[in-house]
């Protein structure tokens, strides 16, 4: 299954999700999502969308039928489960830092839609100036990042009204149209920036509202799939999607570095007696990990984000939501962005001179009991610092 070549501005099929049981209108599919590291046919496949399409109804539920119609194959409908969302328009407190929504996908009913759906090439950040493409139903809408802004969004009828925070406020030729939400926003280079939640309001620099695709990839955990990936499984031919002329990689800003490794560090140790000192342990650990370039990945991005490696990023795990939204005004979250800063900004001598952990690459809570991995005859406890024990020499 390879998709053809299509020329920008080329009308082409896109999947319309919509939930069937509290439905609020039709949305636009930004793209496809698998779990972190998944391959060989393991892991789960996750169509992404504006969070207020499956859950802009107050009655909608975690589960409920969404239906993905092909806006050109009137006869194909795949089926899905809402899965997750952001904003929770239950709670009295929604300001929130994205809008995006999560269904759970078939691999197989997937696969058989591969040709009809533009695939991104990478993501990167954006910033104010950058061009970019609006990808609607019909047409690639070209326009500009303006700048960051925090606004208000009403969405229902009757409406509710929730607020986005330091999200992209970007000028697109021609605007937006209802059913355009979830639509995604692509660089010139073929890279997924963001997707699209709605129309800016009136006094508003531009005239959409876009979410940020790197802030939704760490409130997920997961994964873009790519052009020229397969969907999970390695074998040729099964969900294959063609591969691009000329891969682009991602691009990582080196202030998207320093805010993943601030959240991890909060995430990780904001309760240490020496709240100080625990963070910046983990924030060594992170670090080590980078310079040592084992299984774990080499790049601040790559380690924080790895699987079930810092429990904070765990999809199940109670921290990640507060991990997501919180700001610098949380005094403990401003020092571990203090913190982050100012050790990437340290030379790699510097940094091994001041590393307490003593070159650690992982740790356990002191309270819990002794990790496989900790009794390997190799491994070294290096360091206790706060409620924390630190190893390094481990494979």
């Amino acid at each position: 299954m390879r998709r053809p070549d299509r020329s920008t501005g080329q009308a082409h099929a896109w999947l319309r999700p919509e939930n069937l049981d509290h439905s609020v209108g039709q949305g636009t599919l930004t793209a496809v999502l698998r779990t972190a590291g998944a391959t060989g046919g393991h892991g789960a496949l996750f169509g992404l969308t504006a969070g207020h399409v499956l859950g802009g109804d107050p009655q909608a539920e975690f589960g409920n039928r969404v239906s993905l119609a092909a806006l050109d194959r009137k006869d194909t409908v795949l089926q899905g489960r809402a899965h997750s969302w952001s904003p929770d328009l239950t709670r009295l407190d929604r300001r929130v830092r994205l809008d995006a929504g999560l269904l759970s996908l078939d691999e197989a009913a997937l696969g058989m839609l591969v040709d009809e759906m533009e695939w991104p090439l990478g993501w990167a950040d954006a910033r104010a100036g950058d061009e970019v493409r609006l990808l609607t139903r019909h047409h690639h809408l070209p326009g500009r990042v303006v700048n960051r802004f925090d606004t208000d969004v009403e969405v229902g009828d009757p409406p509710l009204r929730y607020g986005l925070s330091d999200v992209l406020c970007c000028q697109i030729d021609g605007g937006s149209l209802p059913g355009d939400s979830g639509a995604p926003v692509w660089d010139t280079q073929q890279r997924l920036v963001g997707l699209l939640v709605g129309q800016a309001p009136e006094g508003s620099l531009g005239n959409a509202i876009v979410t940020p695709i790197d802030r939704v990839l760490a409130w997920s955990g997961c994964e873009l799939v790519l052009r020229g990936q397969p969907l999970l499984a390695p074998d040729e031919g099964r969900g294959l999607i063609a591969p691009p002329p000329a891969p682009v990689p991602p691009v990582v800003q080196p202030q998207r570095a320093s805010d993943l490794m601030a959240r991890t560090m909060w995430g990780e140790a904001r309760g240490e007696p020496d709240a100080s000192a625990g963070m910046a342990a983990i924030g060594q650990v992170v670090l080590n990990r980078c310079a040592s370039k084992h299984w774990w990945g080499g790049t601040v991005e790559e380690v924080c984000l790895k699987a079930w490696q810092f429990s904070c990023w765990n999809a199940n795990d109670p921290n990640r939501p507060k991990l997501v939204a919180v700001t610098e005004a949380d005094a403990l979250f401003a020092l571990a962005g203090r913190l982050s800063q100012d050790l990437l900004g340290l030379t790699e001598t510097a940094r091994q001179l001041s590393d307490h952990t003593h070159g650690a690459t992982h740790y356990h809570a002191a309270s819990l009991p002794l990790p496989a991995w900790a009794r390997t005859p190799d491994a070294i406890e290096c360091a206790r610092i706060g409620h924390h024990i630190f190893y390094r020499n481990i494979a």
